[in-house]
């Protein structure tokens, strides 16, 4: 289940992404980082499905879009072996189509939380 939610922003009037950590056996640390969306009643859910990811995170709504990282192999807090960059569409209930990764990002050691990603308009 849901661990932990630090970051929500609204994307329409009742539906909310957030991010936060799931309970995962499969990580040293018992938590993944996720993205998981909620009407801000019922419980959150995560908002992409497991088998199209690695830990995301920084999610930031743009509108029609969503611009989010996705890292691998993480070594401690906010560092992986690989980040990407990630966007989708968003359809009209909030959902994402189409996500597809724009770039793999080099970033500087922990500093995940301070890249945003998006795509121009």
């Amino acid at each position: 289940g849901v661990l932990d939610v630090y970051f929500f922003q609204r994307i329409l009037p009742e539906r909310f992404l957030l991010e936060g950590t799931v309970a995962s056996d499969s990580v040293p640390s018992g938590a993944i980082p996720t993205i998981l969306v909620s009407d801000g009643l019922g419980a959150a859910v995560p908002w992409l499905s497991p088998a199209e990811r690695g830990e995301d995170s920084s999610v930031r709504f743009a509108g029609s879009h969503v611009g989010w990282l996705r890292g691998y192999g993480q070594q401690k807090l906010n560092v992986y072996d690989k980040v990407e960059t990630w966007t989708a569409d968003l359809d009209a209930d909030g959902n994402p189509v189409n996500p597809r990764m724009v770039e793999v990002a080099t970033v500087p050691y922990n500093a995940t939380r301070e890249v945003a990603a998006g795509r121009g308009r």
